[in-house]
């Protein structure tokens, strides 16, 4: 070919990145992908805590000895999420460790595989290529990566939003009736998502603001005319007290700034990186155990647990051993949330936890056989239709970031 005509360029059959439809195909390969794993992950949190539901109604079980046990020493609410926090940690460190050794492992081994594939020979002389690079020669980006760190201010942060909202929940019942707190946490998703827009600065879409709306009123509709019905008259919050109201308010903000504190740690800003799911799961816990522990103490549950893990016979014994497996379930239970917190976001973990307890009373009720009435199947519908919403939209947003991510490539 002469050098006045370039060669022609003849196009790789198997090469289809610039085909109209590829990016169609992969944003689409990318939803099915992430409905895979969503529907994975709400699967594990509904079952751990179902599991957990099941555990903890034995272990302060009325006709049994070893609730009889727990019965005597008093109350250990607190002292059992502190223990809890605890085996979270433990498990987040357990999963850190085994990951680091494995991807150790492997690294090595492609390093030991790499050094040998680049072996070049020069004049007679074997050049062996590092399979490392310096920091002279590591990209200026990797080298930025490596030396951020953990937001440790906003995980601390987390934490205590954590355990505020969780003690003004649980101080409210003394307050209010347990009917208003039901309602009221089954209506944390608006919070979650006002937060949001007003610490985050998020913008949600007019199908995500429908969808939490339809969701949040399902429940409550739901909720509401069901213990309606088992009370007679529909007035269980004619003694709720306008403390107990504002300890429930305050709960729900701690709710939402929970939401976008999870929400701001996962974006790496200037030197602090996102953490990893384990990382979130171990450092919550962690801080949690600091709020926990003077709680538990000042409370008196702090005695009260360690009188019961102190004390000898069958029954003791046997408490403890619920104990343990309440801790057990927890602690998967909570390695699904940070996963979905991490693969997914927060607001995404607040809608399958609200959802879940709504199920979990759907089949609780459909299982003693009791008849839906035509507004109780119309919440049902609502909850379902603002599922289907939320999950559109947020496969809809994660194609769109495929698309885009295509079109860099190409």
């Amino acid at each position: 070919q002469s050098r006045d005509h370039p060669p022609m360029m003849i196009p790789d059959p198997n090469n289809n990145s610039n085909h109209p439809q590829h990016g169609v195909a992969s944003a689409g390969t990318t939803n099915l992908r992430q409905i895979g794993l969503l529907a994975c992950l709400a699967t594990g949190i509904c079952s751990c805590y179902l599991c957990y539901g099941i555990v903890q109604e034995r272990l302060f079980s009325k006709s049994s000895p070893h609730g009889e046990a727990v019965r005597r020493v008093g109350p250990i609410t607190t002292f059992l999420v502190m223990t809890q926090c605890v085996g979270n940690t433990a498990v987040a460190l357990l999963w850190t460790w085994v990951q680091r050794n494995v991807m150790r492992a492997v690294a090595v081994s492609r390093e030991s595989e790499g050094s040998s594939a680049k072996k070049k020979t020069s004049g007679g002389v074997v050049v062996l290529a590092r399979g490392r690079p310096t920091a002279e020669s590591a990209p200026p980006a990797t080298t930025a990566v490596a030396t951020q760190v953990l937001n440790h201010k906003l995980l601390l942060l987390t934490a205590f939003c954590y355990f505020g909202a969780m003690a003004c929940s649980n101080e409210s019942i003394n307050h209010v009736s347990y009917p208003t707190v039901v309602l009221a946490k089954s209506s944390k998703l608006i919070p979650a998502m006002v937060a949001g827009v007003l610490i985050e600065r998020r913008s949600y879409t007019t199908r995500e603001w429908v969808g939490a709306a339809l969701i949040t009123s399902g429940i409550i509709i739901f909720n509401w005319t069901r213990m309606s019905a088992q009370n007679g008259d529909g007035e269980e919050g004619d003694g709720d007290s306008p403390f107990g109201l504002l300890l429930l308010l305050t709960s729900l903000a701690m709710d939402g700034a929970l939401s976008a504190c999870q929400g701001g740690l996962k974006r790496s800003t200037g030197q602090y990186r996102p953490p990893t799911a384990m990382e979130f799961m171990m450092y919550t816990n962690t801080y949690s155990f600091f709020f926990l522990l003077p709680a538990s103490a000042w409370s008196g549950q702090l005695h009260n647990g360690t009188t019961l893990f102190l004390q000898s016979g069958a029954d003791a014994a046997a408490a403890r051993r619920w104990i343990y497996l309440l801790n057990a379930t927890a602690a998967a239970g909570q390695v699904f949330i940070f996963l979905t917190i991490h693969c997914f976001s927060s607001l995404m973990c607040t809608t399958i936890t609200t959802t879940r307890k709504f199920f979990s009373i759907l089949l609780s009720v459909r299982h003693f056989g009791h008849v839906f009435s035509n507004l109780q199947w119309s919440s049902i519908a609502m909850v379902f239709s603002g599922l289907y919403m939320e999950i559109a939209a947020k496969l809809n947003r994660g194609g769109t970031a495929a698309q885009a991510q295509e079109k860099k490539k190409a």
